[in-house]
């Protein structure tokens, strides 16, 4: 019997039958955003592509104290052999040090980790440096934007810090300077954070800007329509431009 995946893809596996006993444990904040969703189809897929059977174990952020973060408690050496941890969003509310703690309960288990390097610890990163070098570029480059602002995720996140970081070192690099007042208090790549942000450079700091970059697509997208509601016209104004290439932001206008 074939194993197919179960959104309709259609994307053949190998046969239940060659499957071995092993199981990967997969942690993960959520299943249903642009995030969380495509690491789970990619992890399960190579699992079963290796005869390996994956399990999700679906809570949240740690640190939250979030009803569903049991389910990651449900995890051991009796029902998995080994764990992936999405990382990047787990540790945003704790940090790196606490999230580092929290996973050692998990060993001798083999682990990996999604965006945040642990020593002794695989760890699998994604291109956030260059990236937002890429997209700050072009906003400079293509649309002759000089004054960028920066839509900042949460400051204890890896991939946040390392988007901040690779923004300001390309101004330095295209000769433009790094104002502060252009960046935002940290967020937690939510829509109420790319409102926030909004609300600080125009109502509190009252700062001019004909550009936009935040550190994920949903802070993105509420920053864009915050502009809108505001009378201010996007791109005309004021270019705007997202990271993770969301499915949702390719539909955004």
């Amino acid at each position: 019997m074939t194993d197919r995946t179960p959104d309709g893809g259609g994307s053949a596996h190998r046969s239940r039958t060659s499957l071995s006993g092993k199981k990967i444990g997969f942690f993960v904040h959520n299943i249903h955003d642009d995030y969380g969703f495509p690491l789970w189809l990619g992890a399960r897929d190579a699992a079963l592509e290796e005869g390996v059977r994956p399990i999700c174990f679906c809570g949240g952020d740690l640190g939250g104290n979030l009803p569903a973060n049991i389910v990651f408690e449900q995890a051991g050496k009796d029902n998995v052999d080994g764990l992936v941890f999405v990382g990047g969003i787990m540790c945003n509310r704790i940090g790196v040090d606490a999230y580092a703690r929290y996973i050692e309960r998990y060993r001798p288990l083999p682990m990996a980790s999604i965006v945040v390097p642990l020593p002794g610890i695989p760890s699998v990163m994604g291109e956030n440096e260059q990236g937002t070098r890429e997209a700050i570029t072009h906003l400079v480059k293509a649309h002759g934007r000089k004054r960028i602002v920066f839509v900042a995720g949460p400051k204890d996140n890896n991939e946040a810090n390392l988007r901040l970081l690779s923004y300001q070192r390309t101004l330095r690099e295209l000769g433009l300077p790094v104002d502060e007042a252009l960046i935002s208090e940290p967020g937690y790549f939510d829509d109420a954070s790319g409102r926030r942000a909004i609300e600080l450079f125009l109502d509190t700091r009252k700062v001019k800007f004909d550009g936009l970059f935040a550190a994920n697509d949903n802070m993105a997208i509420a920053a864009m329509e915050s502009l809108l509601e505001r009378g201010i016209d996007v791109p005309g104004e004021v270019s705007v431009i997202g990271f993770d290439d969301q499915t949702v932001s390719r539909y955004t206008t």
